[in-house]
């Protein structure tokens, strides 16, 4: 698989999104047609505009000194004879983008990447293989203007993304395997309730904690309105929105922003939109600058774990342990993202979770 690499991250700068492409023409019968794909960072594959994989933060965590993985697609039944094209959106990830209590950048590197490669077989017999190379195509002036995993992302959909140029090639040192651990996907969903709070503000409240992002729909905007989410996990002593408990207590010097927030640049008329890689921990969302009337049935929270199957259930006589053994297991699934990342769902115990997770390992 070859690599192409895009421009570095210079100081503390935070570069746009890359959009990548690569047009190609497909005559005649296929038996089969696999895209292998990978990247220092995190990508979104579609073929023709339409998605392919509905899975988060591809193609996951690994030290990425060492290795890094990728995932396989068959696309033996969604090419079309003539003319397709695949498009690849890159974002930092934990490559570049905020990793820890401190939102620490650039822990692996300055420049992202992709790995790509096609591999058609025809009826007939022919094979044709078609790498990321100086034949693709990529720009950063896309609508996604400035992403990260946890602490913001800001997307413009006024834009189109134009302004493309061959792509460079770039290489990668470490060992690709293909992608070993459970797929990270979007779950339970949940509906809003809109509240006003005593200081005026709107919030949604989603009724429970979680890791995972809010999709919306506007039905009239004008286009340039700056709207914003930020999400939050609870309420303060008075009843309103805040992000203080987010800021870990006595680490001034290590704790970098919290962020946790979605900027949309409206176009006019309808519209809808979900992170591309931002997931926050939250049950509240205030909402800034909405372009019409706040409806609850215009929002809906998702929550996003690894699917990682349980293989077994726990019940007792006392409805207490009960609740703390559905508290934990929540935690566990919110804190699951390819790895034990993050503490954000606080749905009953802060270290429970935690505590619970590490006795399970030592056990393994």
């Amino acid at each position: 698989m070859k690599w192409i690499s895009f421009p570095k991250a210079k100081g503390k700068q935070r570069r746009p999104a890359n959009y990548v492409r690569r047009r190609f023409v497909v005559n005649g019968e296929l038996d089969s047609a696999v895209l292998t794909a990978s990247a220092l960072g995190v990508y979104i594959p579609y073929l023709n505009s339409k998605r392919i994989s509905e899975e988060w933060l591809l193609p996951g965590y690994t030290d990425y000194n060492f290795r890094v993985q990728s995932n396989s697609f068959d696309l033996t039944d969604r090419l079309v004879q003539g003319e397709n094209e695949l498009l690849f959106i890159v974002g930092d990830g934990w490559f570049r983008g905020s990793v820890g209590i401190g939102s620490k950048t650039n822990c692996y590197g300055r420049n992202t990447s992709l790995g790509a490669k096609l591999i058609l077989i025809y009826r007939d017999g022919t094979k044709e293989v078609i790498e990321a190379d100086e034949r693709f195509e990529w720009t950063e002036n896309g609508p996604l203007r400035e992403n990260d995993l946890k602490v913001f992302e800001i997307y413009d959909a006024r834009k189109t993304a134009v302004d493309w140029r061959p792509a460079v090639a770039g290489d990668y040192a470490g060992q690709v395997i293909q992608q070993e651990g459970e797929r990270l996907i979007a779950h339970e969903r949940f509906s809003a309730k809109v509240i006003k709070t005593p200081n005026g503000e709107t919030v949604l409240d989603f009724g429970q904690n979680m890791t995972g992002y809010v999709a919306f729909s506007i039905t009239n905007a004008t286009a340039g309105t700056v709207a914003s989410m930020t999400m939050g996990e609870t309420l303060d002593e008075n009843g309103n929105f805040t992000m203080k408990n987010l800021i870990a207590e006595g680490a001034s010097l290590i704790s970098g922003e919290v962020g946790q927030k979605l900027t949309y640049i409206c176009k006019d008329g309808r519209q809808s939109y979900k992170p591309m890689f931002l997931l926050c921990g939250f049950r509240y969302v205030l909402l800034e600058n909405w372009p019409e009337e706040i409806k609850s049935e215009n929002f809906t929270a998702h929550a996003v774990y690894s699917d990682l199957p349980f293989k077994g259930s726990f019940t007792c006589s006392d409805e207490t342990i009960n609740s703390f053994v559905r508290n934990v297991r929540w935690s566990m699934d919110s804190n699951l993202h390819y790895l034990f990342l993050r503490t954000a769902s606080l749905a009953a115990l802060k270290t429970a979770p935690y505590f619970f997770f590490s006795e399970f390992r030592q056990a393994m």
